[in-house]
């Protein structure tokens, strides 16, 4: 059982890129406190700038680490510089009691590059820890590059665990801190666009502060986080089990882009069997019905076995990968969202296809049966006259409370723009009224096509009922789609 001296850096040496400015994001603040938190507890730091404008900031920093008894040292250096990046390991090296570079906080954007020259100065026991953000997950708006650089951070993690661990001896992870309450995300619009979730947050109704982070990464960086690798801990209050909502939500609100609705085992079956991925977008509720949802469905499977759809993977496969529909599985969580991408790994000449939808799944499998090879269901809406769709009563989906019917009546009158994709929090409040009030089926329709259990009890009655093999789960305490519909 471990004491206090476990969480101890004494000794230790660290270098926290982006450590330097408060300027772009919350980020590099909370990259400022990281350094002077792994100095009070005994780590000595190197603080890193690019420019002259950030120079003073940075020499503060240095005289509050040396203040506390630590060793600091100044270096500027810019990470997207190949060859600065020798300079800021050096002057690691210079402050070293051993000569080594035991801990390295990845806090910047961009500029991996300089983990990869650490790595030779990195012992065994050493810590490598990336600081992700809400952007990598949640999709906001104006992150078209920044957002998936940080993204980036959860898969190497666990990419770099297996290939540093028994032969470096080093641990790799990641801290994923939810919106913080400076820079350009405490902009009036942003905290707006929020607040129905952080009004939600369930450790308190806020967004996170700088200081919510550091610490997670002190810990990470310590002797105590020695078992702890290729996983990333999330400083978030709880607000990231109100975003990750299944996407029976995503009839209201969501897209195929949207990376919090897609299951991340999905791509690694892609990656491990070459399969390309298709993923539609669709029509939304309320503005268009169910019925034409259903038409949009129906239109992508056509257009899926156009020779369009060949053309496409040809050309941006430069021709190695020809797609087999002969090997079609469909896969879907929800009510149905997805996200487009394509295995890179799919180099062989034939390669399965891979559909990703949810209701929408099987209301496929049952209108193609004989063209699907087989079909998963995460989490599905199947029974949707089970009473949580039917009757209109207190329905908290993941702890967050009913919205009045009014959100519902302000934008049917607002807008009637067909709308087929809208990342949360866009919508979300709509999202949440429209089931929390017993809505859904008013804007769905009512015909039978549009029940999967009722066409099943159809086509069996006929004799005429076919379904590919077909696997489903469902989790008990679902609060979003009650297993009781599966």
């Amino acid at each position: 059982m471990s004491d206090l001296t476990g969480v101890s850096l004494k000794g230790e040496t660290a270098i926290v890129t982006g450590s330097s400015r408060y300027l772009l994001c919350a980020y590099i603040e909370t990259g400022a406190r990281i350094a002077i938190l792994l100095a009070k507890r005994g780590a000595n730091v190197v603080v890193n700038y690019v420019s002259e404008g950030s120079k003073k900031r940075a020499q503060e920093i240095v005289d509050q680490i040396r203040q506390i008894g630590a060793k600091a040292i100044l270096c500027q250096a810019s990470l997207m510089k190949p060859k600065d990046i020798p300079r800021l390991i050096e002057a690691a090296l210079q402050i070293s009691d051993e000569g080594k570079i035991e801990i390295l906080v990845h806090n910047a954007a961009l500029g991996l590059e300089a983990n990869l020259e650490a790595l030779p100065h990195l012992p065994r026991g050493g810590r490598l820890v990336f600081i992700s953000l809400a952007a990598a997950r949640l999709g906001v708006a104006g992150h078209t590059l920044y957002g998936p650089a940080k993204a980036a951070n959860d898969v190497l993690v666990r990419v770099w665990a297996k290939e540093l661990g028994h032969s470096h001896g080093i641990t790799v992870s990641c801290v994923d801190p939810s919106p913080v309450a400076t820079g350009f995300q405490s902009d009036e619009q942003f905290l707006k666009d929020m607040q129905p979730l952080i009004d939600e947050t369930p450790t308190a109704p806020r967004v996170s502060e700088v200081d919510d982070t550091a610490p997670p990464v002190a810990f990470l960086c310590s002797d105590d986080a020695k078992w702890t690798t290729g996983s990333c801990l999330s400083p978030h209050g709880g607000l990231y089990n109100q975003i990750y909502i299944h996407s029976m939500l995503g009839k209201v609100t969501g897209s195929s882009s949207y990376p919090v609705w897609f299951a991340i085992w999905t791509l690694d079956y892609a990656m491990s069997t070459g399969a390309i991925i298709v993923a539609p977008d669709y029509s939304l509720l309320p503005e268009v019905s169910g019925k034409e949802i259903l038409e949009d469905m129906d239109n992508f499977w056509h257009w899926l076995h156009s020779a369009q759809f060949f053309e496409m993977i040809k050309s941006a496969s430069d021709s190695r990968i020809t797609p087999d529909l002969d090997r079609v599985l469909v896969v879907g969580e929800s009510a149905g969202k997805s996200f487009v991408a394509e295995s890179t790994m799919a180099m062989a000449n034939k390669s399965p296809t891979r559909l990703l939808a949810g209701y929408l799944a099987m209301q496929l499998a049952l209108s193609y049966p004989s063209d699907i090879r087989a079909v998963i269901g995460a989490y599905p809406v199947l029974d949707l006259k089970t009473k949580f769709y039917t009757e209109a009563y207190s329905k908290p989906i993941l702890g967050v409370r009913n919205f009045p019917n009014e959100i519902i009546e302000e934008h049917i009158s607002a807008s009637s723009t067909v709308v087929t994709a809208a990342d949360p929090p866009n919508r979300l409040r709509l999202a949440f009224s429209v089931f929390q009030n017993c809505r859904l089926l008013e804007f769905l329709g009512s015909e039978d096509q549009l029940f999967p259990t009722n066409r099943i009890a159809n086509l069996a009655a006929t004799g005429t009922l076919k379904l590919p093999p077909t696997f489903i789960f469902h989790g008990k305490q679902d609060s979003a789609v009650p297993f009781e519909g599966s």
